[in-house]
């Protein structure tokens, strides 16, 4: 949406945009130089100097994002008859103690990568002279689990965050890595506003929508195949059965239209098992492409391993 708000201004460079109820995205906006910014509240006599109000939420295709990703950028560019901004071309530039951040955990336990492909993508970088930063979501709840799956990373030039306070610091750190290894979450599209190169590595979303016109990251996309399903199917959450089963298609052998519900209660075991020793298939199947993925890295930042 701000990259949508920055062609807005291109297009109309005397339009003034303010963006209300922005929540904890108002660092994300704030990046927009001339945008008002209102986070929680706008009073009438604010509100009556606008001269439109228009709802982003009731775009085209938000009704299908539990199984179809959507890609806010392009779809309001095109519903306002806008060009989408320039982007500059992809530079990935490798230099002494150059800093890469590792980003594994999603919002969902479902998308977050397996704690032993970090594990390998991390001894693989921690070899060169590079600074590496793993930064978990401590707002996850699975997050102690999936730190104490890593294992001591013992490498004197890693460091290893539960996370960021704010959506604003960690904008920053993104805008201040080099190159990003990520998994399918927050930071991967946070990397479009500043075209930070790196690699996303996707499993039940689409690699292709969401990351759409925007090449600054190298993408690997999970290949599983199933019976039920195969990646990517769009499933942004977990689902169950009526008789409680959580899981996904993949995982519990049934098709999307027998998991009609969402889980009624969060299961802490259950997600410390998702990001640990059962990940769904999608997800699991990464651990197979670690030699594939491990190539990729090094082809891209001309390692040796």
């Amino acid at each position: 949406m701000t990259l949508f708000l920055k062609a807005l201004k291109l297009r109309y460079p005397n339009v003034k945009i303010g963006v209300l109820n922005s929540g904890s995205a108002s660092d994300i906006f704030a990046l927009i130089p001339g945008v008002e910014v209102f986070q929680l509240f706008i009073s009438s006599k604010q509100l009556a100097r606008f001269d439109r109000v228009v709802d982003l939420s009731e775009m085209e295709g938000w009704q299908n994002i539990a199984t179809m990703p959507v890609n806010p950028e392009e779809a309001l560019c095109e519903a306002f008859g806008i060009d989408l901004c320039p982007l500059v071309g992809r530079n990935v530039s490798v230099k002494p103690r150059m800093k890469i951040g590792i980003v594994p955990m999603a919002s969902s336990p479902l998308r977050t990568l397996p704690p032993a492909l970090i594990q390998s993508i991390t001894e693989l970088l921690s070899k060169q002279d590079v600074d590496i930063t793993i930064v978990l979501n401590a707002y996850q709840g699975v997050m102690k689990t999936y730190k104490t799956a890593l294992g001591q990373l013992s490498a004197k030039n890693i460091r290893v965050l539960d996370g960021f306070r704010t959506i604003g610091e960690l904008v920053q750190f993104v805008e201040q890595q080099d190159y990003v290894v990520v998994a399918d979450s927050g930071p991967a599209h946070i990397t479009k506003l500043f075209q930070t190169p790196g690699i996303g590595i996707y499993s039940s979303a689409s690699a292709k929508t969401l990351q759409g016109r925007h090449a600054n990251l190298r993408n690997w996309q999970s290949g599983f195949s199933g019976p039920y399903c195969n990646a990517p199917c769009g499933l942004a959450k977990l689902r169950a059965t009526v008789d409680g089963k959580v899981g996904c298609m993949g995982s519990l052998n049934l098709p999307l239209e027998a998991l009609s519900e969402l889980p009624q209660e969060h299961d802490p075991k259950l997600a410390a098992l998702l990001v640990t020793d059962h990940p769904v298939p999608c997800v699991g199947t990464l651990n197979d492409d670690t030699p594939e993925i491990l190539n990729l890295i090094q082809r891209d930042l001309g390692l040796t391993r």
